[in-house]
């Protein structure tokens, strides 16, 4: 009988590439790094992915500062025993070129110690680029979208884990999930796997990174691993999407930043973090007409905004809030999925409400209307089902919020998905006829007029009526949704 040895936070996926043309423009951005530390042959070969356009490397706190644990985990309590590089060299296939990270700069790491109390195992480097590197860098974003049990994914690892520079090639490896992510702490997929696969990404069919490497079960011949495991890309977010945590002001920092971001096609998650730094803590920029331009252009070119900056200032109304309100709410929803609701959740659900109020749905046409309710609604009944905002009053309106937007969509086109939303939302607040008339509304929606009311002998219009009516009883008549 094989015993079982947890080899902690190092992960790794079997030798074996994939044709793959998406994977292929993929590993453009992701780079193999070689650790060297004090002591006779101490070194740690791991995996990264370029995560902004001026050098930001992601990947495993374990892989730069040489930390063992056992039994390993994604967030931990205390403190971790980490030691510094000697000398790290990032190695890009793409760039065709290693690159050395001058550890005598103050700040170029931030390993995962986030806290006192509070490690995780990721870590951001920043590593130094030509301009002529940084035209030709592709990076990749990382998303919040939660990946489903089988989900296609594709890991990332070097093609083998000597010393040897042939070795720092990135190789693509088809997987796929194969644990529960709700709220997970890890993504786990069942896959062969060897060392060196370590802080490698996990990407999504659309390219996006779902989960950090950083874990595996390792039996004792170290030949076969059962299990991988991932940090899930919402909580790299949640804790190392702000300027403290981000290694070295980029120029997307500066207050002259906006015509280095027009010059990109699009910013990832940490580029939108160090532009929109500028704005909240130069609250003065937001008085300026041109920056109010800038902010709103931006956001534009970012698809995974997190918060926005505030409204204040001189800016005319309504100041690109649909951007903004989706800027906002991500990082509502980031809080959310990760159980991390705090006092600065609330600020944020309170700047999404004023939002809201500026959003003129009127002018929208109907299948933008009916987009933009539905998001409104999704939003703020996963706000309302979450445990965690239950003690505190700031959420308390979140359900009627939800109804709102459900009675708006449906005025707009009625579906049976509106209404079994709605049934749900007031069955849970106890009310349990307007349930059942949102319910039965939803079935018949597809049946023929005739049907309904001889056969069925059921008054839509009374329904709707009666269903209006409960719903206006439990929201009131003044909306945050226009």
């Amino acid at each position: 009988m094989r015993s079982r040895l947890i080899r902690g936070l190092i992960l790794v996926l079997l030798l074996s590439i994939v044709p793959n043309a998406k994977a292929a423009t993929n590993a453009d951005a992701v780079v193999i790094i070689y650790a060297t530390f004090p002591g006779n042959n101490v070194y740690e070969i791991g995996t990264g992915a370029f995560v902004d356009h001026n050098g930001l490397v992601l990947t495993a706190d374990h892989v730069v500062h040489h930390i063992s644990l056992s039994p390993p985990a994604t967030s931990l309590n205390g403190i971790a025993s980490s030691t510094q590089p000697a000398r790290l060299t990032i190695y890009s296939a793409f760039l065709k070129t290693p690159i050395e990270v001058d550890l005598s700069t103050p700040g170029s790491i931030v390993g995962g110690q986030l806290a006192p109390t509070q490690w995780m195992d990721i870590c951001l480097i920043r590593v130094p680029l030509t301009d002529s590197q940084k035209l030709q860098l592709q990076p990749l974003d990382l998303s919040m979208a939660v990946p489903s049990i089988s989900d296609t994914l594709t890991a990332f690892g070097p093609l083998c884990t000597t010393q040897n520079t042939n070795c720092y090639q990135p190789s693509p490896v088809t997987t796929s999930l194969a644990s529960d992510p709700t709220r997970s702490r890890d993504y786990q997929v069942r896959e062969l796997v060897t060392p060196g696969y370590s802080g490698g990404p996990l990407l999504s069919t659309s390219g996006n990174i779902v989960g950090v490497a950083s874990w595996g079960d390792v039996i004792v011949n170290g030949k076969v691993v059962t299990r991988a495991s991932y940090v899930p890309a919402a909580f790299v977010l949640r804790y190392f999407l702000k300027p403290q945590n981000i290694p070295m002001p980029s120029p997307l920092a500066r207050a002259d930043a906006c015509s280095d971001a027009h010059a990109l096609s699009f910013l990832t998650a940490f580029d939108w973090a160090q532009l929109s730094s500028r704005w909240s803590t130069q609250g003065n920029l937001l008085q300026v007409a041109e920056q109010c331009q800038c902010c709103c252009e931006s956001l534009g070119k970012v698809k995974n905004a997190f918060s926005a900056p505030s409204s204040a200032g001189s800016c005319s109304p309504p100041f690109c809030p649909e951007q903004r309100l989706y800027g906002l709410s991500n990082a509502i929803m980031l809080a959310v999925r990760t159980n991390s609701v705090d006092a600065s959740t609330a600020d944020l659900y309170v700047q999404t409400q004023a939002t809201l109020r500026q959003i003129n749905v009127a002018q929208f046409d109907k299948n933008k209307k009916l987009t933009f309710y539905d998001y409104v609604a999704t939003l703020f009944t996963e706000i309302a089902e979450t445990k965690s905002v239950a003690e505190d009053s700031t959420f308390g309106d979140a359900p009627q919020v939800a109804l709102a937007a459900l009675l708006k969509s449906s005025h707009v086109q009625e579906s049976r998905g509106t209404y079994q939303a709605m049934s749900l939302l007031l069955g849970k607040d106890g009310d349990q006829v307007n349930a059942a008339t949102a319910t039965i509304l939803g079935q018949v929606i597809t049946l023929p007029n005739y049907t309904v009311r001889s056969k069925l002998k059921i008054n839509q219009d009374q329904l709707r009526k009666n269903l209006e009516n409960g719903v206006l009883a439990r929201i009131g008549t003044e909306s945050v949704i226009q």
